[in-house]
């Protein structure tokens, strides 16, 4: 009797052991994914009617692919719902600034982030992508329209002059980039 129940909890502890290294991963790859940083609005550009640039101060150490997006959260909104929103990187990695286009929509969120003066902190978190270029041989066909051409921005200073290019935007009549 003595001897099963030792196997018994020598197998309890085990998988306790393995619950708990389990946890501790997944904890560390959720707060390493999530991980925020706090930028600086460097300046905000209006082009033409609703369409904003941000441009966004970038830490030294801070790298992405061409064509990611973050979670970009504004600190002192206290409005449920619109407090954060998930917003495409217009620059790439090499460029000084991190740069994100959108339209002032009219929510509470976007008004609130088109209208930061400089100097404002925003945090960003979650960086990713899934706009990646896997072959480097058959040309780069991207359709885009309005400011979801701030995904491919990247993607085309990244590969441009190493191999074909078909860029298709269906615009509002505004140059942007």
């Amino acid at each position: 009797m003595v001897k099963g129940c030792s196997k018994m909890i020598t197998i309890i502890l085990l998988i306790l052991v393995v619950g708990i290294v389990g946890c501790l991963i997944t904890w560390g790859v959720i707060a390493y994914l999530g991980h925020s940083q706090s930028l600086s609005v460097k300046s905000i550009e209006n082009p033409n009617g609703d369409i904003y640039l941000i441009h966004l101060t970038k830490h030294k150490n801070m790298t992405w692919e061409a064509g990611s997006f973050a979670k970009i959260t504004l600190p002192d909104v206290k409005e449920r719902g619109q407090k954060k929103r998930w917003l495409t990187i217009a620059s790439d990695p090499d460029e000084n600034e991190i740069l994100i286009l959108t339209h002032n929509s009219g929510s509470f969120y976007k008004k609130t982030l088109t209208k930061l003066p400089a100097g404002a902190r925003v945090e960003m978190s979650w960086l990713g992508s899934h706009l990646s270029v896997t072959d480097e041989k058959e040309a780069i066909v991207c359709f885009a329209s309005d400011v979801g051409i701030a995904a491919m921005r990247p993607i085309v200073k990244e590969w441009s002059g190493k191999r074909s290019i078909i860029l298709n935007h269906l615009d509002k009549g505004v140059t942007v980039f």
